[in-house]
């Protein structure tokens, strides 16, 4: 029987980073981004505030990261300041996606900006090269911007505008909200859009939102994190652990057969491992 995986998220300064650890984390990047091995340290080193970093619990092994930038803003029409959270260069190994570990790691970024500034309304955004960052988005907030079913609220395109002008100078297209790109960061592997994709309305939307997208363009997207975010999100991680310790206690009981690895899962597809899956 394969031994279960499970995760250590840590949150750090680049600073704290060691050369091990680093090494490790340009191999992860560079296996599926066309960076050079100097750009991809530089960024991780001097690009964010702080670094999470998600290791195999057992081995060490970092197996993804994520950085996160912050800016104040403020904004007319909103009494309380604006901590805007960025968050970027993310990467996490698929095999260990069903952990949810950016969930994760956005309930402990939430929680420790409340305790240092909790009268700061939190914002958490990115520069979504694909439509993944998106669908993370969209499926565990209710406010998330730009969205199919609806206009922009002016002040939330406000703060959009101010972020893409703020980052990217003339790159960022107000029009659009999409930011122009040098070139193909990512690597022809890592989220192609395929035909059985855009039945998503979500991932069509993307594609019709941000048509540069083929030539490496971003779009910008943007979430309010709330209070009732966090218990979204947190209701779902519950959900999910429910259901892991459900099926243990069913197959140490032998109600269930052992899944071989690597084998398909029978039943229909939630939400979570439709982001998993892709």
């Amino acid at each position: 029987m394969t031994q279960r995986k499970a995760l250590h998220i840590s949150i750090v300064p680049p600073s704290a980073i060691s050369e091990s650890e680093m090494a490790q984390m340009k191999s992860l990047y560079l296996a599926h981004h066309h960076i050079a091995a100097g750009a991809c340290e530089a960024r991780i080193r001097h690009g964010f505030d702080q670094m999470v970093l998600f290791k195999d619990r057992r081995t060490q092994r970092i197996v993804g990261f994520k950085g996160i930038r912050r800016s104040i803003h403020r904004l007319r029409g909103c009494l309380r300041p604006i901590m805007a959270v960025y968050l970027g260069q993310l990467y996490v190994e698929k095999a260990y996606r069903n952990l949810k570990p950016v969930q994760k790691a956005s309930i402990r970024i939430f929680l420790k900006q409340k305790l240092l500034r909790p009268w700061y309304k939190t914002l958490i955004w990115a520069d979504a090269l694909t439509y993944k960052p998106y669908l993370l988005m969209v499926y565990n907030s209710r406010r998330v911007y730009p969205h199919p079913e609806g206009e922009t609220p002016p002040r939330y395109q406000a703060l959009m505008d101010e972020l893409g002008e703020r980052h990217y100078g003339e790159r960022y297209d107000a029009r659009t909200g999409c930011v122009r790109k040098d070139g193909l960061l990512l690597k022809p592997h890592v989220a192609p859009i395929v035909p059985r994709l855009l039945k998503n309305p979500y991932i069509r939307f993307y594609t019709e939102k941000n048509k540069g997208y083929k030539q490496g363009n971003g779009m910008l997207v943007l979430t309010d994190y709330s209070w009732g975010t966090m218990l979204r999100v947190g209701k779902k991680l519950l959900k999910s652990w429910w259901r892991t310790q459900e099926k243990k206690l069913k197959q140490h009981l032998g109600c269930l057969p052992q899944r071989a690895a690597g084998a398909p899962k029978k039943g229909g597809q939630n939400k979570g491992s439709f982001l998993e899956r892709i």
